[in-house]
């Protein structure tokens, strides 16, 4: 029906306006005036621990309803409790204390390496000593390990070419001919008697170099050939010689 000629008990300007104000739909005299819908609200930005790195150690500042992560120590966490409930809370628990909750594995990096100094300036060769009789030559006496039928002799670098000289420990890092090209495989936490056994056991390992430093160990195996050390604390390198058997 037509709304705006008003009807009985509807006739005074005040009541048609409130009519056709609000039967627009009803109405046959009153065309519908529809605005666009509002925008959703935005979503809430991520709690500030959600977009930090993971944690390796608890954090000592966590508390949640009156519990520290001391408080989680042997439980699982990812499931909540009944105070702590809500998917925040209980990514926030998680996040926190990754060494105290059983069903967490904290992630941890180990600290970089010091870089390596730069190459001491090559200083000029000395004057070939005179001319001497021959002396015998001495008893060898390198580290020998066993490897099958084989043996393997470590030596320090430039002395591989004489396996008569006696090789002793040598502080410094491994270095190469500028030409070759390295390649190398790096292994964290070992002893150096367990990363000798692996380059023992690698058919293509040439040498390794061990580094231990005050809270780490690295075990980094080479397969290409080292020719020298350079002096750096705390690393020694050795070169792999195998003699058949």
């Amino acid at each position: 029906f037509d709304c705006r000629a008003g009807g009985y008990g509807i006739e005074t300007p005040e009541r048609i306006a409130h009519l056709v104000r609000s039967c627009p739909e009803a109405c046959a005299d009153v065309e519908r005036s529809c605005a666009p819908p509002s925008p959703p609200p935005p979503l809430p930005s991520p709690p500030p621990w959600m977009e930090l790195p993971p944690r390796c150690t608890d954090d000592p500042a966590y508390i949640e309803d009156g519990l520290t992560c001391k408080d989680w120590e042997g439980y699982p966490c990812r499931r909540g409790s009944l105070l702590i409930n809500t998917l925040i809370e209980v990514d926030r628990l998680v996040y926190s204390c990754p060494q105290a909750c059983e069903d967490v594995q904290p992630l941890c990096f180990p600290p970089p390496l010091p870089p390596h100094p730069p190459l001491p300036p090559s200083l000029p060769c000395p004057p070939a000593p005179p001319p001497s009789s021959p002396s015998p030559m001495p008893p060898m006496m390198p580290t020998l390990f066993t490897m099958g039928a084989n043996i393997v002799i470590w030596l320090t670098p430039g002395s591989h070419n004489s396996l008569g000289r006696r090789s002793g420990p040598q502080q410094g890092a491994c270095r190469f001919d500028d030409k070759e090209l390295r390649f190398s495989v790096e292994t964290w936490g070992l002893r150096e008697k367990d990363c000798r056994e692996r380059c023992a056991d690698n058919p293509d390992c040439t040498a390794y170099e061990f580094a231990a430093q005050k809270d780490y160990t690295r075990c980094e195996m080479f397969e290409t050939p080292v020719m020298k050390t350079v002096p750096v604390p705390g690393h020694s390198c050795w070169v792999k010689a195998v003699l058949f058997g």
